[in-house]
């Protein structure tokens, strides 16, 4: 359980700490096209940069983050959007991953 946590904080030290300091490589995350892209990438260029986490960690994070925007609007405002789910995926894009 340790070493899920560990991976966890690993991936969101590098999403929040390391890739606002590398702006080379936003073109790179930007350009996923779904979460399981994003989470490849991040896997990959974290891994490159000493981070260790997985990519079932970077879903968890994500879906923990949209899970807490979504909880943040009101079932009014949900109800009165007639496409959830392209609401979802433009919540996606705007938030990019995790903020």
């Amino acid at each position: 359980m340790a070493e899920r946590k560990t991976g966890l904080r690993q991936f969101v030290d590098f999403y929040e700490e390391f890739l606002p300091d590398h702006e080379e490589l936003s073109g790179i995350f930007d350009a996923a096209n779904s979460k399981e892209e994003f989470a490849r990438t991040a896997v990959e260029h974290g891994g490159k940069h000493g981070y260790k986490f997985s990519e079932d960690d970077v879903m968890r994070v994500m879906n923990a983050s949209e899970n807490r925007l979504l909880e943040r609007l009101s079932t009014v405002h949900i109800r009165t959007i007639p496409n959830t789910a392209a609401v979802q995926d433009k919540l996606f894009s705007t938030v990019g991953c995790c903020w």
